[in-house]
């Protein structure tokens, strides 16, 4: 066994996939939103309000519970859209979580990801993927072959 051996380690989240996509995605279905739409820009308000919301809430220090990370989760849609000119109700923003969740269990590897990969394991590295995010997201993605 090499013990020198040498490693590399990806972060999954906007690194090996971008986390644009299951957004964009949530809101065209649940919304209907067009093409034009600033998918880009809402995304990073809806992340800003996340933060925002999480700490206002407790859920960094790990004191709040599953209701108060079901109001961030609703008020970061509700909060970020409503800059952009869209108006939502709490349960669009519900149907909004559940299609973003949903395709956070269908995520896809940026083109190439899983070729690199390879290519490092075979040339003798140790390749490991890291996260701050639900591990469960993990399961399923084909990131190695």
């Amino acid at each position: 066994m090499n013990l020198h051996k040498k490693a590399v380690f990806f972060d999954v989240d906007d690194t090996m996939y971008d986390h644009l996509h299951p957004t964009r995605d949530a809101l065209r279905t649940v919304l209907g939103l067009s093409e034009r739409f600033p998918y880009e820009e809402a995304y990073h308000r809806i992340r800003y309000y996340s933060d925002v919301l999480s700490a206002k809430g407790g859920l960094l220090e790990g004191k709040a519970g599953q209701d108060e990370l079901e109001d961030m989760r609703e008020g970061r849609f509700v909060l970020a859209l409503q800059e952009f000119g869209v108006n939502i109700t709490r349960e669009q923003a519900v149907d909004i979580q559940k299609e973003y969740l949903d395709r956070q269990y269908r995520i896809e590897p940026f083109e190439g990801a899983t070729l690199l990969m390879d290519e490092l394991n075979s040339a003798g590295y140790l390749v490991g993927l890291i996260t701050n995010g639900l591990e469960d997201h993990l399961l399923g993605i084909p990131l190695c072959t």
